[in-house]
């Protein structure tokens, strides 16, 4: 929280080390963190002291800082939306798996019936192995040799080689609301139905489904500039609200 209020960037404890007392805290101890299960508890033990120790040290140099830049009003409002933040964590977040089985079913006769609009073109039947590779991407680099997207007297450049968004929703011809339609479909499915949904048989199928059968999403108080509150794994602020709010719900 010190290091968001006063900007540092990077923001990881050794970074912070390496500013403030000159030295890598890493190279002082090597163990990998996302591995420490692997190591003797000793070795652990003594990781997690050094930790400890330069957090300290770095949080009395950090503290004389806010106080001389006048921060110390905003330090305390960060450190006060923790312990709350850290209770809804743990509480999770409650998948309606009913209502995910229903709109899976809607959204896959949704992306199928856009299968066949796509297939009706005869640009896509021609170079329908590359359609496949850059319809559910936001943007994917292409040759240049699907004529009807290229067209120069459209404004596009001949060397443009990205189906990105802006480019299809200025382009006129109708294919390129299709495809946009179809990303928008692509996205609901891949981002917030497959990964809540266990018994789906997408690659990301239950990913964020948690060993209790809860969703615990990751809240950031100190990610965003501007302060404000924000989630990944999955990010719950960004479910859209007519089709897939009713999918999860609030714990009792």
């Amino acid at each position: 929280a010190q290091a968001y209020v006063l900007a540092r960037t990077p923001k990881s404890l050794d970074a912070l080390v390496r500013r403030f007392l000159g030295f890598s805290l890493k190279r002082m101890n090597p163990l990998d963190k996302k591995r420490l299960d692997e190591y003797p508890l000793d070795k652990v033990l003594g990781y997690n002291c050094l930790d400890t120790k330069y957090t300290h040290m770095i949080w009395e140099e950090q503290k004389k800082l806010i106080q001389e830049q006048g921060l110390a009003y905003i330090y305390e409002m960060q450190k006060f939306r923790i312990p709350a933040l850290c209770v809804m964590q743990a509480r999770g977040i409650v998948p309606n798996f009913e209502a995910i089985e229903r709109q899976l079913v809607k959204v896959k006769i949704r992306l199928q019936e856009l299968d066949q609009e796509l297939l009706a073109y005869p640009e896509v039947q021609s170079h329908i192995s590359r359609y496949k590779q850059f319809l559910p991407m936001s943007c994917h680099p292409v040759s240049g040799d699907v004529p009807i997207l290229y067209r120069e007297q459209f404004g596009v450049k001949p060397d443009h080689k990205g189906f990105d968004d802006p480019f299809l929703s200025k382009h006129p011809h109708p294919l390129s609301q299709t495809i946009l339609t179809y990303r928008s479909v692509d996205k609901l499915y891949s981002t917030y139905l497959a990964p809540l949904a266990p018994k789906d048989d997408h690659k990301e199928a239950g990913k964020y489904i948690a060993y209790d059968g809860l969703i615990h999403t990751q809240f950031n108080s100190k990610r965003v500039i501007t302060a404000r509150l924000s989630s990944d794994t999955p990010n719950m602020q960004n479910v859209p609200k007519d089709e897939t709010r009713d999918v999860i719900g609030a714990p009792d």
